[in-house]
């Protein structure tokens, strides 16, 4: 299935790039940042990663993936 994710702050700069479109067999969120994690050294453990899925935050990365989704990748903020 083809999958569009977007990169934002670490991300970005760890993947060099803004988005892409994926060719992936990975079913969830969890194993797609995994292939992810793999390919671009990604230095966030799944659990500290916030992801939106269709413009839509996740709280269960245990969500299945549909082809075409819109997967968003962000750096969980601090603040202060």
């Amino acid at each position: 299935m083809q999958i569009k994710t977007i990169y934002y702050g670490i991300f970005q700069e760890k993947a060099q790039k803004n988005e892409e479109i994926i060719e992936t067999e990975c079913e969830n969120v969890i194993e797609l940042y995994q292939e992810l994690k793999q390919k671009y050294d990604f230095d966030l453990n799944v659990n500290e990663v916030l992801v939106a899925i269709n413009d839509q935050y996740l709280n269960d990365l245990h969500y299945k993936l549909s082809n075409d989704d819109l997967v968003v990748f962000l750096h969980p903020m601090s603040g202060g």
